[in-house]
């Protein structure tokens, strides 16, 4: 305690020196605030020791922090994406080749030199399964082939 109190006498007398050597001019104002924060400093340096005395350290602190990933939160909103980009792909077949198909997806998450590369989806369509009633398969196959860049397999209508 005594160490305590002598530390914050000697800055008092430290900084009763400083103010009357210091030439009046523009520097005043910011050498008094400079020295007035490094005073806050010393009152609260036996808080610091306190709390790392009893473990209560930021550094302890943020390593013992763990972050987790939600994989079902990750799978749920990779879900809802595939399903928006089936109709998607429905509505554009049905707008460019004016035919009615489901779509069906197949895909799974880019690799990683994807990720590095700004991409902004994580997920990669690998094929395209597609049902239609029409005699027109190959135009809609190569249709999606060329806009997609995906494999198409056209399934049975259900």
């Amino acid at each position: 305690m005594s160490e305590y109190l002598l530390k914050i006498i000697g800055f008092v007398f430290l900084f009763s020196v400083v103010c009357a050597i210091i030439p009046e001019g523009k520097t005043v104002g910011m050498v008094k605030a400079a020295i007035k924060l490094l005073c806050i400093l010393v009152v609260l340096s036996p808080f610091v020791t306190i709390l790392e005395k009893n473990g209560l350290s930021l550094e302890n602190y943020f390593s013992q922090s763990v972050i987790t990933i939600d994989e079902s939160f990750i799978e749920y909103c990779s879900e809802k994406t595939i399903s928006q980009v089936q109709k998607q792909i429905e509505k554009d077949v049905l707008d460019n080749l004016n035919l009615e198909v489901r779509v069906r997806l197949e895909w799974e998450y880019a690799a990683e030199n994807e990720k590095e590369q700004n991409f902004p989806s994580l997920l990669k369509i690998n094929c395209i399964y597609l049902s239609t009633q029409t005699e027109n398969k190959l135009e809609v196959q190569d249709y999606l082939m060329q806009r997609y860049d995906s494999k198409v397999v056209i399934e049975e209508w259900t």
